[in-house]
């Protein structure tokens, strides 16, 4: 006779163990269906990152070919700056211009920027007290010759004022006449003000083309600078400046005139002539250096100035207003 008792544990116990496999089998089976559905959006995804890939690297591809034809392009060709602006300036011309911007502090100017350049460029430029100036050598002897011909041959070395004659490498000089007539100068800034920065201290002749602002930074300010010595020699004459009182009567009327562009004082006209004068802007031909009672005359602002240079002094002749200007 069977134990009733053990034979319901059994069958307790089989019937168990046969619901659990029944729900094992329910739970895992939509796991399965799971894990098949992921293993399928995988495989899709690792396809698309691989055909996304393959574009992206045709791209590269496309566009580093399209620059390297256009690079070959610009190095037949040559390349195309379109100006953003223009100088106007106490230079009318450049007879009188300083080689380097600093040697004339009270030189005044403004840069006239396009319409083309909208005024939010500007914005923060006020901050800085100084900017490099990228421009165009516009009035250089030679430039119709090299836009007619694009390419010329260009001399191998120049004589320097500084040196009296002898000859040193075109690119050991700052000469305007240059393979590519393009001028870098670092001028103080004055004020900013719509599409107009008023710059001073600076070499830049009335209607030169502008390509660049930039800020002068500290990092720009070489410490231990290094020139040859007839960089660093002297470059005024030690002579003073005298002014006729006819050239004062002049310079008088001009300023209560008003008459003048950028000089609304005396004191300031007179230390712009001075400071353009001690440097000698004669050439090596005009006996530069030498004192010679031969009338030499320059321009500034509206102002047509002549002088002598004399062995005891340089003297301001005339200051009369130009009538052209």
């Amino acid at each position: 006779m069977l134990n009733r008792p053990w034979t319901t544990l059994a069958m307790g116990m089989a019937l168990g163990a046969a619901a659990a496999a029944y729900c094992t089998a329910l739970v895992e089976a939509p796991d399965a269906e799971l894990r098949d559905t992921i293993a399928s959006l995988e495989a899709k995804l690792a396809k698309e990152t691989q055909l996304r890939a393959q574009e992206r690297h045709g791209r590269t591809n496309a566009e580093r070919d399209a620059r390297a034809i256009a690079q070959q392009q610009l190095d037949r060709d040559g390349y195309n700056f379109e100006p953003i602006g223009t100088v106007e300036s106490c230079f009318a011309d450049r007879r009188g211009t300083p080689r380097q911007g600093s040697l004339v502090p009270a030189s005044k100017a403004r840069i006239q920027l396009k319409v083309s350049v909208p005024p939010a460029s500007l914005e923060c430029l006020d901050q800085f007290s100084h900017v490099w100036v990228l421009f165009v050598f516009h009035e250089n002897t030679n430039l119709s010759k090299v836009a007619a011909q694009k390419k010329t041959t260009y001399p191998a070395k120049i004589a320097p004022p500084r040196l009296g004659g002898k000859k040193v490498g075109l690119f050991s000089t700052r000469t305007p006449h240059r393979p590519n007539s393009i001028g870098l100068t670092v001028v103080k800034l004055d004020a900013v003000h719509d599409r107009v920065i008023e710059i001073s201290g600076h070499d830049l002749v009335h209607g030169t083309p502008i390509l660049d602002v930039k800020p002068y930074v500290p990092y720009d300010k070489v410490p231990d600078l290094v020139c040859p010595d007839w960089v660093n020699e002297r470059h005024d004459v030690p002579r003073p400046i005298e002014f006729t009182d006819e050239a004062l009567e002049q310079l008088e009327a001009a300023v209560a005139g008003k008459k003048l562009e950028f000089y609304q004082t005396l004191d300031e006209l007179k230390a712009a002539i001075a400071q353009i004068l001690v440097l000698d802007i004669r050439s090596v031909h005009q006996k530069r250096g030498q004192a010679s009672d031969v009338p030499f005359s320059f321009r500034l602002d509206r102002l047509c100035v002549e002088f002598q240079t004399l062995a005891d002094c340089i003297r301001v002749v005339q200051c009369s207003v130009d009538p052209k200007q």
